[in-house]
């Protein structure tokens, strides 16, 4: 195993001499191998070795005994121990995000911190081969691009190492047993409410009885094909943007629309999603619904308009000119998002949901005495609009920011059912809903117009079809 790693340390050029090397240690098999390893490769390599350790406070004793572990086990390979302990559940409901992701998104902040502190330029982590095809499979589940299909990379910007990531698992385990080295067990990997413990235990057997023997290598081949193309089409994309004066890219790009039209969707999709990975925080701004509502802004014969995307990014059309901007958000009105995000409640016109992930959310609306459940569902098959308490709405069709909002002079919407627009005013006449009630009607609105009102009627932009694949439940309770 020290030869394929050695070797896959070298093909990527993951480290040089003098390198300071954050290891993320677990406790479990993959991270204990790789501290091993690493370490073992101390001197040839001429590095300096900090382990770091999470408690995610989840599980309880279990958690105490893998951190007890880990400290032990450093000890004795007299590699210095950083830990840390992160309260993932009471994080995971301030942020409305699934458990699964808060955690991801701790760890990585707690690792990113201990490197800073040891002035360590890398940060090695345990993915091996069966992770990078339960990733790819999971990327192909929820209908990634090319990006997706790349799986992990073995170096992710210039910090983030993945040695292990051509071992399989099964030599991973020879290799601890060979050294005798001992490794906790997480209980969490058997829980069948995370999809990747799923496809693990049902989805990737099943392939390999049924259909591939070798389907995890199918998979990788995948990965790297996936992974050349997107290199070539991103070298595309960064030449027309050079040639446009639109690179580097700042915190505003302007473009033609004219030159926009006459490229091909994959190069002008890329360009926008190149554009808001820049500008966003990683993981904001780059869905597939944010690069549809930028293609219909800028397609011909689009008047002018403008849209909210996440991380504080503004697109507007005016003219035959493009405009993609970072927003700079006043501290005062930031602090207030985060009080509402975390579920405090604030008497204002408008409240901000937060998608949910795989948990649900809960929006409070005091003044009508309800609130609103969100929940993200898959697909259950093509719904009617025949709920008053309950809409289902197609969730890759919501451009975000998504608010609950009163009513406003000058909305419309396309009414469940109907193929144009209608002022909100006029449908409220011709459905006979008195003045009183139209004060107090609720809308559920993104950056693009009403969703649902509330209780009534939802927009047929939003509707369910057999091709939906996520679908936002919004019940009112």
């Amino acid at each position: 195993m020290k030869r394929s790693v050695l070797s896959t340390i070298k093909k990527n050029n993951m480290l040089e001499g003098g390198d300071g090397v954050i290891v993320a240690v677990s406790g479990g098999p993959d991270s204990v191998a790789l501290l091993s390893v690493l370490n073992d490769m101390r001197n040839l390599l001429n590095l300096r070795l900090v382990a770091a350790h999470l408690n995610h406070c989840i599980r309880g004793d279990a958690a105490k005994m893998e951190a007890d572990f880990v400290t032990e086990l450093c000890a004795k390979m007299h590699v210095p121990l950083e830990y840390g302990e992160a309260d993932i559940p009471l994080l995971q409901k301030r942020s409305g995000h699934s458990l699964e992701e808060t955690a991801r998104t701790e760890r990585y902040k707690f690792l990113e911190k201990v490197a800073q502190r040891h002035s360590a330029s890398k940060i090695a982590l345990g993915h091996h081969r069966r992770d990078q095809a339960e990733t790819i499979m999971m990327n192909i589940l929820r209908g990634s691009g090319i990006r997706g299909l790349r799986g992990m990379t073995p170096v992710r910007n210039g910090t983030f190492i993945r040695p292990l990531l051509e071992v399989s698992r099964e030599d991973i385990l020879l290799y601890l047993q060979e050294a005798q080295l001992p490794f906790m067990t997480d209980t969490s990997n058997k829980d069948e409410t995370y999809l990747r413990n799923r496809i693990r235990m049902e989805l990737m057997p099943l392939l390999r009885k049924r259909f591939n023997p070798s389907v995890e290598e199918a998979l990788i081949r995948l990965a790297d094909i996936a992974r050349r193309e997107d290199e070539y089409l991103n070298g595309i994309v960064k030449e027309l943007l050079l040639s446009w004066d639109q690179w580097p890219i700042q915190e505003e790009a302007s473009f033609s629309i004219s030159r926009l039209c006459e490229l091909h969707d994959a190069i002008k999709n890329r360009i926008f999603m190149t554009i808001l990975n820049a500008m966003s925080a990683e993981g904001q701004g780059n869905a597939r619904v944010h690069i549809r509502a930028l293609g219909m802004l800028s397609a011909p014969g689009h008047g002018k308009g403008s849209i909210d995307l996440p991380g504080g990014i503004k697109a507007q059309r005016s003219g035959e000119r493009l405009i993609i901007c970072k927003m700079t958000i006043p501290k005062s009105i930031r602090q207030a998002q985060k009080h509402r995000i975390a579920g405090i409640v604030m008497q204002t016109a408008e409240r901000p949901v937060q998608l949910p992930g795989m948990q649900p959310i809960y929006v409070p609306i005091p003044s009508q005495g309800i609130g609103l459940k969100f929940t993200c569902v898959t697909n259950p098959g093509t719904i009617a609009d025949d709920s008053k308490l309950c809409a289902s709405i197609n969730y890759e069709r919501i451009v975000p920011p998504v608010y609950v909002r009163k009513p406003m002079h000058g909305d419309r919407f396309q009414p469940f059912g109907m193929k144009g627009t209608k002022k909100l005013k006029k449908y409220f006449i011709d459905e006979k809903v008195s003045g009183l009630i139209r004060k107090n009607t609720l809308l559920l609105v993104d950056s693009i117009g009403i969703l649902w009102i509330v209780g009534m009627r939802m927009s047929e932009r939003c509707r369910v079809t057999e091709l939906t694949g996520k679908v936002l439940k919004v019940e009112i309770i």
